[in-house]
């Protein structure tokens, strides 16, 4: 889905240049890449476009990322489920939608209805439940140092499967513009798509969400 954009002409009026070694040589080991994996959710829902060849109407589907914070178990209607709390941003909810409402059309990996908690608008963040169940990412406890390596996941570009993609810091906590919260920078760029999705440490502790990006930089 689309990224809200913001100017950060200021920043970048400088011609920066990160050491390829800095960012060839940044991994995870794949038992930390799956388990950020198993608890990353796509989220879709339709909108009205226009075929770019054919210029007709078409429906297409908007998408994000997000992951899961958390289980929780009641019991619904005499049975006892099981729900995942996931964390996206509140640029990736349909425009009309409202907390506590189920969104019909708001699909959680391709099969599960999403029913919105809490959004936060200022921040950019939104609550979201599905009765499924993914294991929950960990905040890490305290921030993240300059040129520390981090890693980010969602489904850019609208695909299937989910992207990997690694980063510097290249500021901890940053104001960009007038009206946005104070965030991380990291260079190189997020995907469109990718909003909602998590950026996380060498543990594979949150330390960021994907939210917003230029050519240059990402800021969550």
């Amino acid at each position: 889905g689309p990224m809200r954009s913001f100017l950060l002409a200021s920043l970048l009026s400088t011609s920066v240049f990160i050491p390829s070694e800095w960012v060839n040589t940044a991994s995870l080991p794949p038992s930390i890449i799956n388990q950020v994996e198993r608890s990353l959710v796509r989220l879709t829902y339709p909108v009205e476009g226009v075929n770019f060849f054919t210029g007709e109407p078409q429906t297409m589907h908007f998408t994000c990322s997000g992951f899961v914070i958390g289980n929780d178990s009641r019991f619904v209607d005499g049975d006892l489920m099981v729900f995942s709390t996931i964390l996206s941003d509140n640029h990736c909810l349909p425009p009309k939608a409202v907390e506590g409402e189920k969104q019909i059309d708001m699909i959680v990996d391709t099969y599960y209805t999403a029913t919105i908690l809490k959004v936060d608008e200022q921040d950019d963040l939104a609550i979201l439940e599905a009765a499924m169940t993914k294991p929950p990412l960990k905040a890490r406890n305290g921030s993240v140092m300059r040129g520390t390596s981090v890693f980010s996941f969602g489904f850019g570009f609208g695909l299937d499967t989910h992207l990997f993609l690694a980063h510097i810091v290249a500021a901890p906590l940053a104001l960009i513009a007038e009206g946005y919260t104070p965030g991380m920078l990291v260079s190189p760029a997020y995907i469109p798509g990718m909003s909602g999705g998590p950026v996380v440490e060498d543990q594979g502790r949150v330390v960021s969400i994907v939210q917003a990006s230029n050519n240059n930089i990402g800021y969550g």
